[in-house]
């Protein structure tokens, strides 16, 4: 285990304490007698608990069949580290921009258990074992549809989630639709797929992704997202369009004003009267910008702000 803990991506910020839950959860043997001989034998320096883990790996460990089928059968019924295997099997990149989104931010809320099993279960080693794969699309296969989606079918980050996984714009192929919307936008859009996840929820949207998205009534809410998003795109074209022209403006004011506080044997008709005026002007149009950008970001908030 602490070989594919130290594999695992997510296992920054691990404690001991966490790591040991996570090695009583899953094995038998006294944790304390294990460390004790490991310690005798020079595998293993002194630690306090709240310390970081820290491990050296070993190039020729091997997880035993025994040994695996103890730990698969453990997380089997243990949520949400199942859910989120379940998922990550469905849709790897998906889940991945996700938990990197959440997992060490100040909100997220995981118990000790769950976090030190999470780089456990997403370790390479773990993932790729054609044992764990077989295991874990037996868990797809014999899943039952017990997720109630009617609550998030109306929420604008739950359509957004489903569009993204039609479309498949999460972060494939180096493109991220997430990084391109609106910080609120992003923020209900993880926060809101995170608790899918951790739920249940989204493994199940990814397998019943088609008969959900073809209903009539949910259906009718992706065209209208889809409507939204094309309308919401040409309104950033347009500001994007008069903010580029007021800039020209400005240059421009601010170019003429400087011909005319230039001395008049250079340029014999200079007039700072003109001038000055030419600069108000131009400071006035630096003031235009930011509005621009305010009306433009109110502009797509009325448009996107309520649920659909």
């Amino acid at each position: 285990m602490a070989q594919l803990l130290h594999e695992g991506d997510y296992n920054s910020g691990i404690s001991w304490r966490q790591f040991i839950m996570a090695y009583e959860f899953v094995s038998d043997e006294n944790s304390a007698d294990v460390i004790s001989d490991l310690k005798k034998h020079n595998k293993l320096e002194d630690f306090s608990e709240n310390d970081s883990f820290i491990y050296f790996p070993s190039s020729d460990v091997e997880i035993k069949d025994e040994d695996l089928k103890v730990l698969l059968s453990k997380i089997a019924n243990l949520h949400p580290a199942i859910d989120i295997s379940m998922a990550f099997r469905l849709e790897p990149s998906l889940v991945d921009l996700i938990l990197s989104s959440n997992l060490y931010s100040g909100d997220s809320n995981w118990d000790d258990l769950n976090r030190a099993l999470i780089p456990i279960i997403l370790s390479p080693r773990f993932l790729n074992d054609r044992r764990t794969q077989i295991f874990i699309d037996e868990l797809l296969r014999n899943s039952k549809e017990n997720f109630n989606f009617k609550k998030y079918e109306t929420k604008r980050w739950f359509i957004e989630l489903a569009f993204m996984i039609k479309r498949g714009l999460y972060g494939n192929g180096g493109y991220s639709y997430v990084s391109g919307i609106s910080d609120a936008r992003r923020t209900a859009l993880i926060n809101g797929s995170y608790d899918l996840l951790v739920s249940g929820g989204l493994y199940e949207l990814i397998l019943r992704f088609r008969s959900i998205v073809t209903e009539s009534e949910f259906g009718y809410r992706m065209k209208k997202f889809q409507k939204l998003e094309k309308i919401s795109t040409r309104i950033s074209h347009i500001y994007s369009y008069l903010s580029i022209g007021n800039d020209i403006l400005i240059g421009i004011e601010f170019l003429l004003g400087s011909f005319e506080f230039l001395p008049r044997t250079i340029f014999p008709s200079a007039n700072e009267v003109i001038g000055v005026y030419l600069f108000i002007a131009g400071s006035a149009e630096l003031l235009i910008r930011p509005m621009i950008e305010i009306t433009r970001r109110i502009h797509l908030r009325i448009i996107n702000g309520s649920d659909l």
